[in-house]
């Protein structure tokens, strides 16, 4: 059996911290960026609501977060379909909650 050279174990240990490091910022970062989602919902500022939402999407799908993912790429397509302003915010409340429960579940993850 071929055991991994401790270099290798320090590179692998050192590239998962690094990833810890980066989903932590990311999901640190949630609250601010939903802040200015619900605020370009609130302006009804479609056009910042797609962008809004497709930062999440691209950020849930890179942290492997389907939960934030799915719903946030839902968001910015009624948003760009022009739905009704109900239907948006509807999934707007989806996406908050979605973000909510990554948040829980890194944090119960770490624990």
């Amino acid at each position: 059996m071929n055991l991994p050279s401790p270099g290798d174990l320090a590179k692998t240990n050192q590239r998962l911290a690094s990833n810890n490091a980066r989903v932590t910022a990311l999901l640190n970062s949630l609250p601010l960026l939903l802040d200015h989602l619900i605020a370009a919902a609130d302006r009804r500022d479609w056009l910042e609501v797609v962008r809004q939402s497709e930062s999440l999407a691209e950020m849930g799908r890179a942290m492997k977060c389907d939960t934030l993912a799915i719903p946030a790429g839902e968001l910015a397509a009624v948003t760009e379909a022009r739905s009704s302003e109900l239907e948006i915010k509807r999934h707007l409340l989806r996406v908050i909650g979605a973000a909510g429960r990554a948040r829980k579940t890194s944090f119960l993850a770490g624990r």
